[in-house]
């Protein structure tokens, strides 16, 4: 499933930044695309990221005219 492996290198890339810290939240550009709609990207991000520490990040995705997944902002627990 071409989604499960977006959300996976997603979810390397925001544990890769968060260098240790629970993540709070995450915002998400997803492209105009059928297959991928913002609650099927939000439910498979939450399955991928079960036990870490991005589990319980609330997750805002907006569908924009782009080519690829975009990370837009990280917000870190202090």
């Amino acid at each position: 499933m071409h989604e499960l492996g977006i959300c996976k290198e997603i979810l390397d890339f925001v544990i890769s930044q968060a260098r240790g810290k629970r993540v709070l939240r995450i915002k998400v550009e997803i492209p105009q695309e059928e297959h991928l709609t913002t609650q099927l990207f939000k439910e498979i991000f939450k399955i991928v990221s079960y036990r870490t520490k991005v589990e319980e990040a609330d997750i805002e995705v907006t569908v924009s005219p782009i080519d690829e997944v975009r990370v837009g902002e990280i917000e870190l627990e202090d």
